[in-house]
């Protein structure tokens, strides 16, 4: 048998691995975002270069609350929900397509597990 609390940090080994997942996917989806709007219009390249900086920053909020979780902290918990909250809002804002529907996916798990661990980070 395991020590008390061992099948949680589990839980948040697993919320860890997710949010990295989660950043691999919307890297190359900003790398992908930046390429289509170079060949666009001057207006297309602007609105290209916010998205792109918008899922670069979302990629790197969610390596630092990976990063944060393991540190075993209230505030980087907090920052953790905070990001799946707003990254599982604007995924569905906008039009919706397989990344949307992954990330989507991936974030309501996040949460749940995220939910199943907050004592951890409450003591």
């Amino acid at each position: 048998m395991g020590q008390p609390g061992e099948s949680k940090r589990g839980v948040a080994e697993w919320a860890r691995i997710l949010f990295y997942a989660n950043a691999a996917i919307w890297m190359p989806l900003a790398a992908i975002t930046v390429v289509r709007a170079a060949g666009g219009t001057g207006e297309e390249r602007i609105t290209g270069m916010v998205l792109t900086v918008l899922m670069f920053a979302n990629a790197v909020a969610m390596v630092l609350s990976a990063m944060g979780l393991a540190r075993r902290s209230r505030w980087f918990y907090l920052f953790a929900v905070a990001v799946v909250v707003v990254n599982l809002l604007l995924t569905w804002t906008d039009q919706v397509g397989w990344p949307d529907v992954v990330t989507g996916v991936l974030d309501l798990v996040l949460l749940g597990l995220l939910v199943v661990v907050r004592r951890e980070y409450w003591s």
